[in-house]
């Protein structure tokens, strides 16, 4: 992230290790909602794009999923 804008480079957290508590996953990632790189810009329904349960894992890569499809359609 610091050599990328995030233009270039987006990231996506997916965190929803249900053994472990989701307070506990969540305070881990915090310091990641502080890069740009997480913001969605793409139409995304997200704050941010992490995914600590499943529903937002889900959700989460159903929108990589579609972002792949759309980029091989173009190409």
């Amino acid at each position: 992230a610091a050599l990328h804008s995030p233009d270039v480079l987006e990231i996506v957290l997916i965190a929803a290790d249900r053994s472990r508590p989701l307070a506990e996953r969540t305070a881990e990632w915090a310091w990641l909602g502080w890069l740009p790189h997480v913001r969605p810009g793409h139409g995304q329904d997200c704050r941010l794009l992490f995914a600590h349960d499943r529903e937002q894992a889900t959700a989460r890569t159903e929108e990589l999923l579609r972002r792949l499809a759309d980029h091989d359609q173009a190409a």
